[in-house]
């Protein structure tokens, strides 16, 4: 599905305090197998009991780079694919 242009949709909901239960080294090599261009990043987060959104997307983006994905790369994940996606670039 890739390589026929599709994205992984990687998620910070499942490394939440409330709900950690996945490593965040399991998202790094996902973006370290598949490249940034490949990869969006969101929170899944915005119910009462988490954090903000904002926040849980900025924790993860800190958690990616703690286990080695280039900054550039968030960037990338973050801001350009789904600019792209939506048209807006």
């Amino acid at each position: 599905m890739i390589k026929k242009g599709a994205f992984i949709e990687l998620s910070y909901g499942t490394m939440a305090p409330r709900h950690a239960r996945q490593d965040p080294h399991v998202c790094a090599r996902l973006v370290d197998r598949f490249g940034p261009t490949r990869c969006i990043l969101e929170s899944d987060l915005g119910t009462w009991e988490n954090i903000s959104p904002t926040e849980g997307l900025r924790c993860f983006c800190h958690y990616l780079v703690y286990c080695g994905v280039p900054a550039d790369y968030i960037h990338i994940m973050v801001k350009d694919n789904p600019a792209r996606l939506l048209e807006l670039s």
